[in-house]
Formats: C-alpha cells, sequence, structure tokens
C-alpha cells in the first residue's frame, strides 16, 4: 500500500485565523464520514487496486516511531485508496485538532525521509509544493538515468492530512511524470468541495 503499505508491512501550534474577537477559525474541520468521499476521486486511465483501499485504525501502522507520534497527535482514523497494482496511493489521516494534524505531518515527513533514505540509499530531493494545503512538502527520488521513482506529497486542511505516494521503479517516466501531483491536486480539490458543503450544513 505504498507509503502506508511499507508503514503496515516494514506517513508546532495550529494556524488559526480569527475572525473579529469570536476566535472562530477559518480553518476547515472535517469527521471521520468525510474520507470516504474524499478519497473517491477517480484517476482517469488508471486502475484502483480495491484488495488495498479502505479505512484503516491506528494500530494497522506498524512503525513504532511513527504509531507513537501519529496517537500523540490525536489520531482519529484514515483511509487509503490505491491505484495501478500498488503503484500509486492516496491517503487520509484525520486528527482531533489542526495543530495534531500539524504535528503528523512532521512526523510522515520524517518517516518518509527515513523509509527512503534506508531502502533507495539516498537522501529524498525536495520538490515544489505551491498550491497544496497547508505546511504542505513533497519528496522525490531519481535513478541513475533521471527518471522519477518515487513522488511523495503531504500536506494539511485544517484537522486533515492527506498525501500522495508514488512507487514505480518499473514504471516508464512518462506515465510517473506529473501522476502524483495530479491526484494530489485532485484530492486537494476534492476536500476544499466536501468542507465547503459541511459549513453550509
Amino acid at each position: 500500500m505504498l507509503r502506508l503499505k511499507v508503514v503496515l508491512l516494514s506517513t508546532a501550534a495550529s494556524v488559526v485565523i480569527p475572525l473579529g474577537h469570536a476566535g472562530i477559525s477559518r480553518e476547515p474541520h472535517y469527521e471521520a464520514a468525510d474520507l470516504r468521499p474524499i478519497m473517491s476521486v477517480r484517476l482517469p486511465g488508471h486502475q484502483a487496486y480495491d484488495r488495498e483501499t479502505g479505512p484503516f485504525r491506528l494500530a494497522n501502522i506498524e512503525d513504532k516511531t511513527l504509531r507513537l507520534r501519529l496517537r500523540r497527535a490525536g489520531f482519529q482514523s484514515g483511509y487509503t485508496k490505491v491505484w495501478n497494482h500498488e503503484a500509486l496511493a492516496g491517503e487520509a489521516y484525520l486528527f482531533r485538532t489542526s495543530s495534531g494534524a500539524q504535528a503528523a505531518l512532521a512526523a510522515l515527513r520524517a518517516y518518509d525521509e527515513r523509509w527512503l533514505l534506508t531502502n533507495v540509499g539516498k537522501k529524498p530531493q525536495s520538490i515544489r509544493t505551491a498550491g497544496l494545503g497547508d505546511d504542505a512538502w513533497g519528496l522525490k527520488e531519481v535513478s541513475y538515468d533521471g527518471s522519477i521513482i518515487t513522488e511523495d506529497y503531504s500536506w494539511r486542511k485544517g484537522n486533515l492530512v492527506l498525501a500522495t505516494v508514488l512507487r514505480c521503479d518499473v514504471c516508464p517516466n512518462n506515465l510517473v511524470v506529473g501522476v502524483s501531483r495530479g491526484y494530489a491536486n485532485a484530492l486537494d480539490a476534492r476536500a476544499t468541495q466536501i468542507s465547503r458543503r459541511s459549513s453550509v450544513r
């Protein structure tokens, strides 16, 4: 299940913008029921791998350090969707608070950097994340011929952390380039849409 599967088998203070004196945050707040609709984004030309798709719990994460950090951050529930026979996945991690999601985002980056360094053999490169949600980060690894073999994005929207994870050391470069970021953009847009629906309930 890509980063989540790797985890299963081996991804500061809250930014709050007050409105007047009411102390109301403009950040969205998500519920567990929002995860599946967010992760229902379709990828034209890509085949969903349903056997590895669905909700997950903290207990499913076998990496002890990551599991502990996510627990401390207030993890509530998660959902993953896997594509192309495990080459690409989307992940959603729900937390009680925005500050918890922010702490979890840092934990996921530390885990990702450690896993990539250990399993690919070199430090991953940072990639641009402009246009994604708060505190976004991106990492990639390239092969000796310059083709992309991993490309991961993770970002926060309120109390929700979203991620896309690509592991494709045997895929042609024209299949890889832009796929993970395109998926990230689609998930981000869907999460924004869901939060707007929730705000008018």
